[in-house]
């Protein structure tokens, strides 16, 4: 069955202060599209729901508000750590006591001026990213999960496109006429960017208790009502960047210690070693093994499965072998448009039970 639902969405909005969510900054998030899958799952009988690939934990959020029982997975640890402080939100006074700890912070050369020189941000910057690392390991309690957030999502706004798969720094610097990117965005110190970003968090008005896991997909238990897959979208034409490729800089602030040896220092990036778990989700030669063994896996539970057209495997593989396993097969679509390409694609959702 293909429907489309967009008579529903503003009234939605509305319902579900969606714009008040945070802001991810973050390649592939389904922010955009949380009024359509609110509509798509809200008339589906469910209590407990696992987010697989849950990414920013816009999703997860949306199903808290719906006032599911929610497990939130990622296997990237950077992601995990800020999901807990979305999804755990603290209290206010908390987030206030962070405004004033990140003050603390003191600069210094250390590991990522060595190693990072003149790759992602200035000098002053990257010694302020020491200074934080060595600041962090003294916080304990929930404002480490709070500190980590804000600071995860101003090194995001002081990156062009949000992203560390390209050494770039010289395209915010270079003296030129610029039709893209925010100057002053770049530019805003670090300090204030975190405040800036814990004083909006604070606004998120949340209620409820999730569990955070940071695992392999296969490796999660099957045993809730409704599965949400948000995978990696493999292109069925080009190269597809990881999502490690694109964010191995943030996941490195929380393997400080061992950062080092997880780089592969023959990248011009510096990136991580292909050995690294979240990579195993970005190989086009497995990846249809893999997620249909991942739905296989939670076959008695309803699956609602975001997706893609061109991507490998195509959505006539998927549709074909979920309608191999579940009773009814639905299909949802929309148009959709990602902010750095001018070409048109369609989101879907399967949903099997």
């Amino acid at each position: 069955m293909i429907s489309s639902i967009e008579s529903l969405v503003q009234q939605l909005v509305n319902e579900l202060k969606i714009t008040e969510f945070p802001k991810t900054r973050y390649y592939g998030s389904k922010r955009q599209h949380l009024s359509w899958i609110h509509a798509i799952t809200k008339n589906i009988e469910f209590e407990t729901v696992l987010d697989v690939f849950g990414g920013t934990a816009s999703v997860s959020l949306l199903f808290l508000k719906m006032g599911k029982k929610v497990t939130y997975n990622d296997n990237l640890k950077f992601n995990a750590i800020s999901a807990d402080a979305i999804l755990n939100k603290p209290n206010t006074n908390i987030i206030e006591e962070c405004c004033e700890l990140i003050k603390d912070v003191v600069p210094y050369a250390g590991f990522v001026s060595n190693t990072f020189n003149g790759m992602y941000y200035t000098d002053e910057e990257n010694m302020y990213i020491d200074g934080f690392s060595r600041f962090i390991e003294k916080i304990n309690g929930p404002h480490k999960k709070v500190l980590y957030y804000g600071f995860f999502q101003a090194c995001l706004s002081k990156r062009p496109y949000n992203l560390f798969h390209r050494a770039n720094l010289n395209m915010r610097l270079k003296d030129t006429d610029r039709s893209f990117g925010n100057l002053t965005a770049w530019n805003k110190s670090f300090e204030k960017w975190i405040t800036h970003n814990l004083r909006e968090f604070a606004k998120l008005d949340i209620s409820g208790k999730c569990e955070i896991k940071c695992q392999d997909a296969l490796d999660l238990e099957n045993n809730h009502d409704l599965v949400y897959l948000d995978p990696p979208y493999i292109s069925n034409t080009k190269y597809t960047e990881s999502y490690l490729s694109r964010y191995h800089f943030l996941e490195g602030i929380v393997n400080f210690d061992v950062w080092n040896d997880l780089i592969d220092h023959n990248t011009k990036t510096k990136k991580f070693k292909d050995n690294y778990p979240e990579n195993t989700w970005n190989n086009k030669s497995k990846t249809k093994e893999k997620l249909f063994e991942l739905i296989a896996k939670h076959q008695k539970s309803k699956i609602v499965f975001s997706y893609c057209d061109k991507a490998c495997p195509s959505s006539e593989e998927i549709i074909e072998f979920m309608n191999s396993i579940f009773n009814t097969v639905d299909i949802h679509y929309k148009n959709s448009r990602h902010s750095l390409s001018k070409k048109d694609r369609n989101e879907l959702i399967f949903i099997g039970r």
